[in-house]
């Protein structure tokens, strides 16, 4: 996100390096169509410097020219290979080259990503819509986002969607309470807190026989090492209660009593399989929530149309209805017990992109 407008000097060094690398008003034109098509209509039939300037005026007052920078990082015209690297100069870094997905995948930004840890991800609008707002929400209940949802429902691939809608100094690995259980390990307030915080530097004096009662000071240690970070913090399979004693409980219920009234704006909290009802009923509803459910024929249709136009791939309604079709013929007879349809499932999805993209290009 570009949090400051270029300022008369920074138009002028990116209005003398987009005249040399377009060349011409032609490549302007062809690069306009292929890459910022909102913009066509503001272009006139004058020479290349007034096209440009009117256009980065236009793009100026639409948005401080976010999109438009954000295109020319990632499709350079003609191939300057340089200006990438002037734009996240001029924006200090706020604009950066997107990487492109796996497959050859239109760009989008993360939370739209078409993959989740390298496997299709279907729909899931609501939490999207969350996963962009998150990082911009003020201080309070809304800095936290639960999500709930059936066993093997796509909660996990949730976690991955967010993780990489951020970036990585700004997130903290991610706390799996499924790796404690597995292991019959237990989490104790202190180690909840240095997990969360990243190290133990300055963490309180600390008795095991007393966890409970350190909940107060080591939240204390928390609140101060934080205020001054940028942080996601994301906590998988919460509802692995044995993994956690009373005091890691008590600890991280206070904690996100923390980021409700404010008092670290910059910390986002996200819990998975986390029951809201464990939040004091004041602000329990206030926070974040998605549920995790699997997609439907329809939730594919959708997905396949969405992606079947942003690629420009020649399509039909009739078509994308039988690659969501497809999808889903004879898939249940497959045992969702065993994982076997869910897997079955991933692999018609990724066939559905390959035919998606094997469509002709619209011109």
């Amino acid at each position: 996100m570009l949090t400051e407008p270029l300022n008369t000097n920074q138009q002028k060094l990116l209005f003398d390096k987009l005249v040399t690398a377009f060349l011409t008003v032609a490549d302007l034109q062809t690069w306009i169509q292929a890459y910022y098509a909102a913009a066509f209509p503001w272009l006139s039939n004058s020479n290349l410097e007034h096209e440009l300037s009117a256009l980065m005026a236009r793009a100026n007052s639409e948005d401080g020219m976010a999109a438009f920078l954000q295109q020319l990082a990632d499709h350079p015209p003609n191939g300057a290979a340089d200006l990438p690297w002037i734009i996240f100069a001029l924006t200090s870094g706020d604009i950066t080259v997107r990487a492109k997905t796996s497959n050859g995948l239109p760009v989008v930004p993360p939370h739209q990503s078409w993959l989740a840890a390298d496997r299709p991800f279907v729909n899931r609008k609501e939490l999207r819509k969350h996963l962009e707002d998150l990082a911009t929400s003020p201080p309070g209940a809304r800095c936290i986002l639960v999500i709930e949802g059936e066993a093997r429902s796509g909660k996990s691939f949730a976690v991955s969607l967010a993780r990489g809608c951020q970036a990585p100094e700004n997130l903290s690995p991610t706390i799996d309470m499924k790796q404690y259980a597995t292991h019959g390990t237990q989490v104790d307030s202190r180690e909840l807190a240095v997990t969360i915080v990243g190290d133990e530097s300055g963490c309180p004096s600390y008795d095991k026989t007393k966890d409970d009662e350190a909940v107060p000071r080591l939240l204390q240690w928390m609140s101060n090492r934080l205020k001054t970070r940028k942080l996601w913090v994301i906590i998988d399979h919460w509802n692995r209660g044995k993994s956690l004693t009373q005091g890691a409980i008590s600890l991280l219920k206070e904690f996100a009593e923390v980021l409700r009234n404010g008092a670290l704006p910059n910390v986002r909290l996200i819990l998975v399989d986390f029951d809201r009802n464990d939040l004091p009923i004041a602000w329990r509803n206030n926070v974040r929530h998605d549920r995790a459910v699997l997609p439907d024929a329809c939730m594919v249709h959708e997905w396949c149309v969405q992606l079947a136009t942003a690629a420009k791939r020649k399509h039909s309604k009739q078509l994308a209805k039988k690659w969501a079709g497809d999808v889903f013929s004879n898939l249940d007879v497959l045992s969702r017990d065993d994982g076997t349809w869910h897997m079955e499932l991933e692999n018609r999805l990724r066939q559905t992109i390959d035919r998606i993209m094997e469509c002709e290009v619209m011109q």
